[in-house]
């Protein structure tokens, strides 16, 4: 419940972004600033999915901006995030996550 209540405040706060990974066919740091440059408020949270590779590359190097694969995206994470942005892949995997979680709840 908790994953999907802070999701549903990034979205409420519309903080919450989507990100083509598949645009990234190599890693490139000024295309991926690019694409964040009117976001950066604050904290950046990038979260891919574990093919995405070379926009995971093409972030990791930019200050204020944290990626992290959506397996390992915590709570946490996305409650320290000004702004979270994420492609399709990682965001049916958290939502799908936070749905397993409630199902094993109920």
């Amino acid at each position: 419940a908790a994953l999907r209540s802070v999701l549903s405040v990034h979205a409420e706060r519309k903080s919450i972004f989507g990100l083509d990974a598949g645009g990234f066919e190599a890693p490139s740091t000024k295309q991926a600033a690019d694409l964040i440059a009117d976001r950066r408020g604050g904290s950046v949270l990038i979260v891919v999915g574990a093919d995405e590779v070379a926009a995971a590359k093409s972030f990791r190097n930019i200050a204020g901006v944290s990626v992290v694969a959506a397996e390992d995206c915590g709570v946490a994470d996305l409650v320290g995030a000004a702004t979270f942005v994420t492609s399709e892949a990682a965001l049916e995997a958290l939502t799908a996550r936070a749905a397993k979680r409630e199902e094993a709840s109920a």
